[in-house]
């Protein structure tokens, strides 16, 4: 059985949280390497087609939002892979865009800078635990 005290747990919660932050990390600085910005509209709110709505919670869709917007004169539609409570339509929001291929675009860095915290806490919380068990260890060592 797993402990929450035991190494074993320790390891899996560290490769965990190593995980997490490297994820952050690809997604703030390296998925958006040689991307520019731009602002674009939001042209409709849509309900996923492929989203599978659990049936005990009330109003469970997944919902996406269809943004337009202007690149070298051309104007392109394409659905945004992020989706925030304020999106209204006619709304504006920033997107990353590759300027090698406009079409490909994504909504932003805030789940990478989330992942980074979340990943920095979750490490923090091992390392912290670890020395005051290691701490508790050597007071009842010095006690007997």
């Amino acid at each position: 059985m797993l402990s929450f005290r035991g190494i074993g747990f320790r390891i899996i919660a560290s490769l965990l949280a190593i995980i997490v932050f490297g994820l952050g990390v690809w997604i703030t600085f390296f998925q958006s390497a040689g991307y520019e910005t731009t602002t674009a509209v939001i042209a409709s709110i849509e309900e996923d087609p492929n989203d599978r709505p659990v049936p005990q919670k009330e109003n469970d869709r997944q919902l996406f939002a269809m943004v337009t917007y202007t690149v070298n004169g051309k104007t392109h539609t394409t659905r945004l892979d992020t989706f925030g409570p304020d999106y209204k339509v006619g709304g504006e929001v920033k997107i990353y865009y590759d300027p090698k291929d406009p079409s490909k675009i994504h909504g932003g860095k805030e789940m990478g800078i989330y992942a980074m915290i979340i990943g920095a806490a979750l490490l923090f919380f091992v390392i912290f635990f670890t020395i005051l068990d290691k701490r508790r260890i050597k007071s009842r060592e010095k006690r007997r």
